[in-house]
């Protein structure tokens, strides 16, 4: 496997693979499951696969959602119009819940360690 082939790797156990197309840009977002939905947020210089074993575990039982957020380690470029700091994240994220049809959600968040 090339580098740029482990780069774009994600885990199976994600789910499936969706386009999320939010006011900052499109971001890629994984699917598994069904219940009361549980949305995994990732910190930076990582990308969804990090959730990959507790959404495995998870998703018999709930709707398990990871974002491939615009932090270093994700999918595809976002464009000029994000806002990198801590508020701008916190829209997109919210964005993100919104293009989802969500509101009554569990956010499961881990930033940088």
């Amino acid at each position: 496997m090339s580098t740029a082939e482990k780069a774009a790797w994600r885990s199976p156990d994600l789910g499936r693979r969706m386009n999320l197309d939010l006011p900052q840009g499109r971001i890629v977002a994984f699917e598994s499951g069904s219940g009361p939905p549980i949305v995994f947020v990732h910190g930076l210089l990582v990308n969804a696969n990090l959730w990959r074993k507790p959404i495995a575990r998870l998703s018999s039982e709930f709707r398990c959602i990871a974002l491939d957020l615009p932090l270093g380690s994700h999918l595809a470029p976002i464009g000029d119009s994000l806002d990198p700091t801590a508020p701008g994240l916190a829209d997109l994220i919210a964005d993100a819940l919104d293009a989802l049809g969500l509101e009554d959600v569990t956010l499961v968040g881990n930033d940088t360690g």
